[in-house]
């Protein structure tokens, strides 16, 4: 049965370096080395003949017609006779048979050693764990070469080759980054022919399509209804992200993130990054991210959030988004798919309209025009109301019609998108109570809305204009603490500061309690 099984080669995170490194056939370090040389075995054919006519000297062997033959030398024969005559005067008519397995090439090939001079020649079991396992990847990285551009020698054999299990543990220990992207390419590469398990801490051993099943494990406190400390969580991406979404979500920064953050929150700019968490310490110093493990996560704009919203929901964590107020004149359906409240937003929208006395016909200025073509939540309702042209031109049926001209209407709105922003600051009465049932329901869904507009707006203080992570950055070096933070508001500070504990207290309550 054994041959019909792989061969499992286990490198451990943390082993005794004088068995890990030994280059015998059955240690760790022999059985890469094995790997590799085995590419070069259809060369030796010849060997493997001279093998075989040994073994017919040491040995009996059958023939092709299943007849047993006994070619071996006479002195092989007296050996097996002596030894069988002087087993016989203690056991009489006991038959001793002595057989000589032939030599085997991967046998020669086990014992292969490496030799390793940095300044001191010596055998790779004499160096440091580093060099260890870079010689260990560097083999890899070697088997991965050869199989995909083949020998010089020639093309690849179609002799059936051995199967491995590779079970690595921890790659990333002792790597440089870029070393740990090629390693893990290299083990992508390895593992279309042998199956391959890691275990690793590192978000680079990470892909939507080289690794897109693994097994997410989670440590938990001990219960009587979850006796393990630690909970397995299985995701599954196949067939759930397409190229683009693949391509711009699974990055470095998300990956670590969506693997060991307790709670992700998304926001639109790097502005977000940096100040919210700063002003969550001011208000409260156990609302500490780091501590907490909570991580914000820049999202690129209000378009992207319910792909990122998406994206982190296969991780089983909790995820909040925070936008800015402009999200509910435009891309609202970004922040929610709920029925319900997209129909009191419809509502809120619809009393916003009756708040703007009149509108006006001058043309939209060039710079408007131009700064809309960059945003992407404009593309959108342009590319939406094609798309939905184009459909109602292939099925003109009244149902198509009425779509193409939602459509069309949110897509000529979007010049008004300032007005209705100026109606929803008003604090007209009306307003505010559509407003409020609004932001209350997306509140539940962890999606909170900065009611005065943006996050500039709750620097307080004097207003700044230009680079907003600058801007970001002397905020914070500017209030060291609340105290500091509410003399920028004045007579504003207890509201500013109740608003911002509500939006953050559910964020830091989940981890606190």
């Amino acid at each position: 049965m054994r041959s019909l099984l792989p061969e499992v080669i286990y490198i451990e995170a943390v082993k005794d370096s004088a068995s890990e490194m030994k280059t015998s056939d059955s240690a760790t370090f022999g059985k890469l080395l094995k790997i590799l040389l085995d590419e070069v075995t259809d060369q030796f054919g010849d060997i493997e003949q001279a093998f075989a006519e040994v073994q017919r000297k040491l040995s009996r062997f059958q023939a092709p017609d299943g007849e047993t033959k006994d070619l071996r030398l006479e002195e092989v024969k007296l050996i097996e006779s002596t030894i069988e005559r002087f087993v016989q005067e203690s056991f009489p008519g006991v038959k001793l048979r002595m057989d000589v397995p032939a030599p085997e090439l991967r046998t020669i090939l086990g014992g292969a050693e490496l030799m390793i001079d940095d300044g001191h020649m010596g055998p790779i079991g004499s160096k440091g764990d580093g060099l260890k396992r870079t010689v260990a990847f560097a083999i890899l990285r070697a088997y991965t070469s050869l199989r995909e551009g083949g020998l010089a020698t020639g093309s690849q054999s179609s002799k059936s080759r051995q199967s491995y299990l590779l079970l690595f543990e921890e790659p990333e220990l002792y790597l440089h980054p870029r070393a740990q992207r090629q390693l893990f390419d290299a083990l992508s590469i390895f593992a279309l022919e042998h199956p391959v398990m890691v275990t690793t801490h590192s978000p680079v051993f990470f892909s939507a399509e080289s690794t897109s099943t693994f097994i997410k494990l989670v440590k938990s406190p001990k219960s009587a209804t979850c006796p393990s400390s630690v909970r397995p969580f299985p995701v599954d991406f196949r067939g759930q992200l397409s190229a683009r979404d693949a391509f711009q979500l699974v990055c470095h920064e998300n990956n670590e993130a969506a693997l060991f953050a307790r709670t992700v929150v998304l926001v639109e700019g790097d502005s977000d990054v940096v100040v919210f968490p700063h002003l969550a310490k001011l208000l409260n110093s156990n609302w500490d991210s780091v501590e907490q493990n909570i991580v914000f996560i820049r999202t690129g704009g209000k378009t992207s959030i319910g792909r990122y919203r998406d994206f982190f929901a296969h991780f089983d964590i909790s995820v909040h988004a925070i936008a800015d107020l402009d999200s509910l004149v435009d891309g609202f359906r970004n922040l929610t798919e709920d029925g319900i409240l997209t129909s009191k937003r419809d509502a809120l929208m619809a009393e916003v309209d009756r708040h703007i006395v009149s509108a006006t016909s001058e043309s939209v200025p060039g710079r408007k025009i131009r700064d809309a073509v960059s945003r992407g939540d404009v593309r959108g309702l342009w590319q939406g109301a094609q798309d939905s042209f184009t459909e109602w031109r292939a099925c003109p049926t009244a149902d198509m019609a009425a779509v193409v001209e939602e459509k069309m209407t949110r897509l000529f709105d979007w010049p008004r998108g300032g007005e209705k922003l100026i109606v929803l600051q008003s604090g007209d009465a009306g307003v505010d109570a559509h407003l409020d049932s609004v932001l209350r329901g997306l509140h539940e869904e962890r999606v909170h809305v900065l009611r005065r507009g943006d996050l500039e707006s709750y620097y307080g203080g004097e207003h700044r204009v230009g680079d907003k992570v600058r801007g970001a950055v002397a905020f914070c070096s500017e209030t060291p603490s609340l105290i500091a933070y509410r003399e920028r508001h004045g007579s504003d500070a207890d509201d500013v500061e109740t608003e911002l504990r509500d939006l953050l207290e559910p964020i830091y309550r989940e981890i606190t309690v």
